[in-house]
């Protein structure tokens, strides 16, 4: 929570409880039992639709690192 007050950063808490870092934040989203895959879900496809590699506020995916994973080609992405 210090990057909070030192960045002005927003924090958005995911936890099904409210805990005292949730209290805190900026949002506080408690996902019921079970739908943590719709989330994670949704978290995906929010990620894959608007990666952006020219725009460093909007690169939220480093393809670089895809070719040091086994297999991992960077050119032909996925």
């Amino acid at each position: 929570m210090g990057a909070q007050v030192e960045n002005g950063c927003k924090v958005i808490v995911i936890d099904p409880s409210l805990s005292n870092t949730a209290a805190r934040a900026d949002m506080w989203l408690a996902p019921r039992a079970g739908t943590d895959g719709d989330l994670f879900g949704a978290m995906l496809r929010y990620i894959l639709e608007n990666d952006n590699p020219n725009d460093p506020k909007k690169k939220y995916i480093a393809w670089e690192m895809k070719s040091m994973s086994p297999g991992g080609r960077v050119h032909g992405r996925l």
